[in-house]
């Protein structure tokens, strides 16, 4: 049978789209990695099913939304929890994620007292709760899955803003090392392109 293919649509810049591409790295699996800068995204934005990126294309078919695509990467490639209960665990983590990342995406957009004092608290709310739960080397246990690689993409597009944001987290920033420490992380890192300017 014939490996499948992969390609991803998204911005030149890290975004929602490097937690992807982490994956996709850290299985050490080749994907056609397609970044396009802001002035051609009119063009393409009618060609995507929801007029939105990431779109991964697997053997043609497209699939939208990052975490519905690192949930199929993480079980295609094994990278999931070893029971249903810590799974969904694991994906109750990734949507408290994103809800902080809502609110930061509201401050970036409409820059007011009031949403960048609602963002940091909410990140430093979801950040304290999940450093207990990366005790052991990785969220819920000492092996890695999508979700530690979601969060650790995650965190690269937030450094990119605040360079020192994990700081007070030291399960957390090991974490992250952890992940990004890997040789085929490491190589993804030193070859992909640099992002844009004032990318998010």
């Amino acid at each position: 049978m014939a490996a499948s293919t992969y390609k991803l649509t998204y911005f030149n810049s890290k975004g929602l789209s490097e937690g992807i591409r982490f994956i996709f790295a850290y299985a050490d699996v080749k994907f056609e990695d397609f970044r396009f800068e802001r002035p051609d995204w009119a063009a393409l934005k009618e060609k995507q099913p929801y007029g939105t990126v990431p779109v991964l294309e697997v053997d043609g078919k497209q699939l939208t939304q990052s975490v519905a695509i690192c949930r199929f990467l993480g079980k295609r490639f094994g990278l999931v929890a070893s029971d249903p209960f810590t799974e969904a665990l694991l994906e109750a983590l990734v949507d408290n994620i994103r809800d902080a990342l809502t609110k930061l995406m509201q401050a970036f957009h409409n820059k007011t007292p009031e949403t960048e004092k609602a963002s940091k608290e909410a990140l430093t709310f979801v950040l304290s709760k999940i450093e207990n739960l990366a005790t052991e080397g990785y969220f819920y246990g000492s092996k890695a899955t999508w979700v530690d690689i979601y969060f650790s993409g995650f965190v690269e597009s937030m450094r990119d803003h605040e360079p020192a944001f994990l700081d007070p987290y030291p399960n957390l920033k090991a974490l992250v090392d952890r992940i990004k420490n890997k040789d085929s992380v490491q190589k993804y890192i030193k070859q992909r392109p640099a992002p844009m300017p004032h990318a998010h």
